[in-house]
């Protein structure tokens, strides 16, 4: 949400007020917050800061995302780049997390492939992006091609308004980035003259092969009677066999293939699996999954019955272009 532009000082003082480390989310201020926060792509030398998310369930659990601009970043560079820093806060159980990139804190970490070498989105990182134009439009570069696209902005007037009605018409339209089940909080304060809600609609044009290099998304080997379906030792592996007493660590590309050579354990079927009763992930190793825009398949977890592993049920479902995982998704701040 953005104030009018006779809002400007106040803008600068909320934006200095936002991209401060440390500091918790205080109710008093929120109203303010949202009454002068301008958009996060500013006029060229202005200050700017927008809360495009927040969820707030109490004061020990809420979440906060901000886009904010200092007056340097929002003037064009030589190739018509502004710059944005992105900040995300939450509190849970009392335990307070800043952080960058992602919707965990974890995920930091993600590792990306730019064009030219693997890199992660560090603490501040910067979103380029160019000056909003008069049709609304703007090209943008999330973190050094982790993504690229375009986005889309819509202005909304709603001075006059009470931040319970803004916040439910939103909620009505289907946005789910503001979320706040006592709405009490939210008083009976209503928006200035000049005061806009502003919805945005970014549309990937071009997303970055990446990963979470945690231990949980490490390759495994299977021993070598496991990568062969030897018969004995597919039955003697039980749902609760710790994976460490089947399984190391990868140590090379060659070892990978040399372990995972598709070959499925083979079980006798019963009722529950049909008439193929197969055990394939201690054969193959995930890599990706790569959505079609027509055409999506769902694959449960491998079931596991009478302790040894059966096949894994597929089901493939028509999925309309318009609303595949490639299409625009719409944010409102």
């Amino acid at each position: 949400m953005r104030a009018d532009q006779n809002h400007g000082a106040q803008v600068r003082e909320v934006a200095t007020d936002l991209t401060e480390r440390g500091k918790g989310l205080d109710l008093t201020k929120l109203a303010h917050l949202i009454e002068v926060a301008q958009s996060n792509r500013p006029t060229a030398g202005e200050a700017a800061a927008s809360m495009v998310s927040l969820t707030y369930n109490g004061p020990d659990s809420w979440f906060r995302r901000v886009l904010s601009t200092s007056a340097t970043q929002s003037i064009p560079d030589a190739d018509g780049w502004i710059r944005t820093w992105d900040r995300r806060e939450r509190m849970t159980a009392g335990q307070h997390a800043t952080w960058s990139f992602g919707n965990e804190p974890s995920r930091q970490s993600d590792v990306h492939w730019n064009g030219s070498a693997w890199i992660h989105c560090a603490l501040n990182h910067e979103i380029a992006s160019t000056p909003t134009d008069a049709d609304g439009l703007s090209q943008y570069n999330y973190c050094d091609g982790y993504e690229l696209g375009t986005s889309h902005r819509n202005f909304f007037s709603i001075e006059g308004k009470t931040m319970l009605e803004v916040y439910q018409s939103m909620r009505s339209a289907g946005a789910t980035n503001v979320f706040i089940p006592n709405t009490s909080v939210l008083g009976t304060a209503t928006f200035p003259t000049g005061s806009m809600l502003v919805t945005q609609t970014n549309t990937s044009t071009q997303a970055a092969v990446s990963y979470y290099p945690g231990l949980g998304n490490t390759v495994r080997d299977p021993k070598p009677e496991l990568a062969a379906a030897d018969p004995a030792t597919c039955r003697s592996i039980s749902a609760s066999a710790p994976l460490g007493s089947y399984t190391t660590y990868s140590t090379s590309l060659e070892s990978m293939v040399q372990s995972h050579r598709g070959i499925p354990c083979v079980f006798a079927p019963d009722a529950l699996t049909g008439p193929r009763n197969e055990w394939w992930t201690q054969a193959t190793v995930p890599v990706a999954f790569l959505p079609s825009p027509f055409r999506r398949a769902r694959t449960t977890p491998a079931a596991r019955c009478c302790g040894r592993p059966s096949r894994a049920a597929t089901r493939s479902t028509s999925t309309p272009a318009s609303t595949a995982s490639t299409g625009p998704r719409a944010t409102a701040t």
